[in-house]
């Protein structure tokens, strides 16, 4: 995921309900603890969705992403 700035960019099509959850999650934790630093703000994002059991699909990465 190329990051310029603070804008984060990617090609292709995505889940947006995922994509969405995963960035605002993202930059609450930031905002929280602007020392944490990006990657980590989303690797902790992307744990705790992966935790979320209010579907199925949240427990597979691969639907995170490109949409079939």
């Amino acid at each position: 995921m190329p990051v310029r700035g603070r804008c984060w960019c990617r090609i292709g099509r995505s889940d947006s309900g995922a994509a969405t959850r995963l960035t605002t999650s993202t930059f609450d934790r930031l905002k929280a603890d602007p020392k944490l630093g990006r990657a980590e703000a989303l690797r902790q994002a992307m744990l705790a969705y992966l935790d979320d059991a209010s579907s199925p699909r949240n427990a597979y990465p691969a639907f995170w992403g490109r949409s079939r």
